[in-house]
């Protein structure tokens, strides 16, 4: 059960795919990786060699803490808590798809990089 929960989880929760859903909500100009999300991809991909893909420039996946990190660039005449929230609920319903018995266990962070 496991090994088919993490396929199905990669699947849904694919950073292209996040992105993408991200990029989707009102309010939002674009991912905008910060220095965290630029560590972990430096680390994961480069050093490690392993080519993990939870962790991408404006985006971490880190299943074994169930904590998502997102940064992105907001238009400046978005209601900022509004398109939070929404990006919330639309990376929890994403999670719902993928993990339906953790997705509650999951924590959405939102970092807001800049305002356009």
């Amino acid at each position: 059960m496991g090994k088919h929960s993490d396929n199905a989880a990669e699947a849904v929760l694919d950073p292209g795919r996040l992105a993408s859903i991200v990029e989707a909500v009102s309010g939002v100009v674009e991912m905008e990786a910060g220095i965290e999300s630029w560590r972990r991809t430096i680390d994961d991909r480069f050093f490690h060699r392993n080519n993990d893909k939870r962790a991408q420039p404006g985006l971490i996946i880190d299943k074994e803490q169930h904590f998502v990190t997102v940064e992105v660039a907001l238009e400046s005449t978005a209601r900022i808590v509004k398109v939070v929230d929404d990006i919330q609920k639309a990376v929890k319903e994403a999670l719902q798809d993928a993990l339906p018995a953790d997705a509650s266990d999951y924590t959405v962070l939102v970092r807001v990089q800049s305002i356009h």
